[in-house]
């Protein structure tokens, strides 16, 4: 599946929003399309993790980055307990690409069978208009 970066004409900040569940993936460490991606040039402000429902499994994590990075964004965030939590990128000072448009994974790691848990990833950034 192909997928385009989403612009706006205007200058505002953008969001790309990703709805995760426990039964997501089957297997650990499986990266997941976030459906949309970033512009060439674009700068990620910001990323939210909101954790509606608690994920049971023994542990539970998600990276935020490329297919190629996956962790490029941010790494680890914890899922395991309902909050919500916001993180500047770790690396790449928010920028993936000056150069092509990079499209946007989630890689949800666990132990354990999860069998409850439901959060959103958001994901701000600022286009180079």
């Amino acid at each position: 599946m192909t997928v385009t970066a989403r612009q706006s004409h205007l200058q505002d900040k953008h969001f790309i929003r990703f709805n995760l569940a426990f039964n997501s993936a089957a297997v650990t460490a499986t990266q997941l399309s976030m459906g949309s991606a970033l512009p060439a040039n674009a700068v990620v402000t910001n990323i939210s993790v909101n954790t509606q429902t608690a994920f049971n499994g023994a542990t539970g994590t998600v990276d935020v980055g490329s297919a190629g990075a996956p962790a490029a964004l941010i790494s680890g965030s914890s899922i395991q307990a309902v909050a919500s939590t916001n993180a500047v990128p770790a690396t790449l000072g928010g920028i993936l690409s000056s150069t092509v448009d990079t499209e946007l994974f989630v890689r949800y790691n666990f132990t354990g069978t999860p069998s409850a848990g439901a959060a959103t990833i958001i994901v701000e950034y600022a286009p180079n208009i």
